[in-house]
């Protein structure tokens, strides 16, 4: 059992799980309107709603844009701007794992960079915050003192975590004591 959008646009809605009375939801029945779809005070959805701002929303201070056809498309249709963005600069669409940092560290348009995968993401993350706090981006943060300093004066772990030695053994035999 499925029913159509009363909206106009078509498309199947899914069965209610639970009924919510607040929603309009009974349980085992099909929703009247996909979300985002329902009509607000007599008006239709999509374009022809006075509210329409063009398909643009902000979701945790990122623009995001309409596009329902588009790869990385969320369930209501719209993909981050950014994204948008550096596939035009790119000319294609981008690979499964890429990911786009923001290399001015604003959330909305600036510098854009493409990374190959979450890792080398988080990377020029690490690289960004030491440069800010010391002046150095290859330096890294001991995870005991929360110093930065020179790889060569610590020790990095297979995790890729980094930290003195002096401060190991200190919190070893601070641990070993209690």
């Amino acid at each position: 059992m499925q029913g159509f959008c009363e909206c106009g646009c078509g498309e199947k809605t899914k069965i209610s799980p639970a009924s919510n009375k607040k929603l309009g939801y009974t349980k085992g029945k099909p929703r009247r309107f996909l979300c985002g779809h329902q009509a607000r005070n007599g008006a239709q959805a999509g374009i022809s709603n006075s509210r329409w701002n063009g398909g643009r929303v902000f979701c945790s201070g990122r623009p995001k844009i309409m596009a329902k056809d588009h790869h990385r498309a969320n369930s209501s249709g719209y993909v981050y701007e950014h994204i948008l963005i550096a596939e035009k600069a790119l000319g294609k669409s981008l690979p499964p794992k890429a990911v786009v940092h923001h290399a001015d560290a604003t959330k909305n348009g600036g510098q854009l960079v493409i990374c190959q995968d979450t890792a080398y993401h988080m990377l020029l993350h690490r690289r960004m915050r030491a440069h800010k706090a010391c002046g150095h981006a290859s330096w890294r943060k001991c995870c005991f003192c929360k110093e930065f300093d020179d790889p060569l004066n610590m020790t990095i772990t297979a995790q890729n975590g980094a930290y003195h030695r002096k401060c190991h053994s200190k919190y070893e035999s601070n641990r070993c004591k209690k």
